[in-house]
Order: C-alpha cells, then sequence, then structure tokens
C-alpha cells in the first residue's frame, strides 16, 4: 500500500515537473494537497477558470460548480451547467433545504425533481399540477401515483395511474376507496 502512495506521488512530481507555468505549478501542488480553496484562487489568477471547474466536479462541491458556470465561463454548456444545478439541488434535498432545492431543480429543468420537492414540502396541488407535465411513458408517474394514493388524494392518483397507462391499478384505487361510480367510468372508458 505504501508503495503503491509513493508511485502516485513520484508520477504527480513527474508531472508537475513538466509544467512551465510556477503559478499552475503551485495551483496543482495546492490540490494534491487537498488545499482546494487555495488551489482555486490560483487557477482564478490565472484565469485558468476551466481547471478550477474541473476540480470543483471531481470534489463534488456543485454550489461552487454552479457559481463558476453561470459566471459566463465560456467552458459552461446548458447541459453541464444543468447536470450541475440537479445535482447541487440533490444535495439540498438531503440537507431538507426545500426552498433552495425547488430553485436549482427550476434551473435545472428537473420535473421529477421539482415534485419532489413538492411533496416534501406537503404542497400536493403543485405537485399535482407536475402530472399535466410528465410524459405519458414516463415510469416516474406510477410513483407519484402511489405518493398520492398514501396521502389519500385519490383523483390525482387514479390521474397518474391512468397516464402511465395502468388502468388496473387505477382501477384497484377506486374500488379500495369505494368509489365504485368512478370505477365503472373508467372501466368503460378503457375497454
Amino acid at each position: 500500500m505504501l508503495q503503491t502512495a509513493n508511485f502516485e506521488g513520484l508520477e504527480f512530481l513527474k508531472n508537475v515537473k513538466n509544467i512551465d507555468n510556477d503559478e499552475l505549478k503551485k495551483a496543482e501542488i495546492l490540490q494534491y494537497n487537498s488545499n482546494y480553496d487555495e488551489a482555486s484562487i490560483h487557477y482564478n489568477k490565472m484565469n485558468r477558470g476551466d481547471l478550477n471547474l474541473a476540480m470543483q466536479m471531481k470534489l463534488g462541491k456543485w454550489d461552487k460548480v454552479t457559481d463558476i458556470m453561470s459566471k459566463g465561463n465560456p467552458n459552461a454548456k446548458d447541459e453541464n451547467l444543468k447536470i450541475a444545478y440537479n445535482n447541487f439541488a440533490d444535495e439540498l434535498m438531503e440537507k431538507k433545504d426545500y426552498d433552495k432545492a425547488e430553485e436549482n431543480y427550476k434551473k435545472a429543468d428537473n420535473i421529477q425533481g421539482l415534485t419532489n420537492v413538492y411533496f416534501a414540502k406537503e404542497e400536493y396541488g403543485k405537485a399535482a399540477k407536475m402530472l399535466d407535465i410528465i410524459p405519458e411513458d414516463d415510469e416516474y408517474l406510477e410513483e407519484i401515483g402511489d405518493k398520492f394514493n398514501g396521502i389519500g388524494m385519490v383523483d390525482e392518483a387514479v390521474k397518474a395511474y391512468v397516464k402511465y397507462g395502468n388502468i388496473t391499478k387505477a382501477l384497484e384505487i377506486y374500488v379500495s376507496n369505494n368509489k365504485w361510480g368512478e370505477a365503472i367510468e373508467l372501466s368503460r372508458k378503457n375497454d
């Protein structure tokens, strides 16, 4: 194990030795020694936002990634920015910071993430509106149906199942909730 660590260190030194720019050498050494904030400062001094961005992405520092990318970084592509916003929102959801997660899921155009935020915030009306946006073939509709059913929102649960094409489950929900008329009507529509 010690030999492997020494080999990695030797490889690093070999690579750093080949770098002509002293400022870049400092930044690389700082990064190697886990002094990421200092390395970031040096990358920025050299106008090497690309290296700072790569480091932050590697570290999973999505708040910093979104900040770097949204400040007009020429290396930022819309799809990468959406990925960064999405990952940052996931991080915020784990921390139960739902308002900021909602903001970042919106920036990422993540319908599923937004719906999960609305359930977490108990904003079921907003979650129900998402049913109109989610595509018919999206498996997430079944999960949403289960969530709505679990909180007693039968009509929304049925709407999710029907949109996904799971008429059997929609009928079961109506029957288990003694909504016989609705079950018969749904059955007739889908014969």
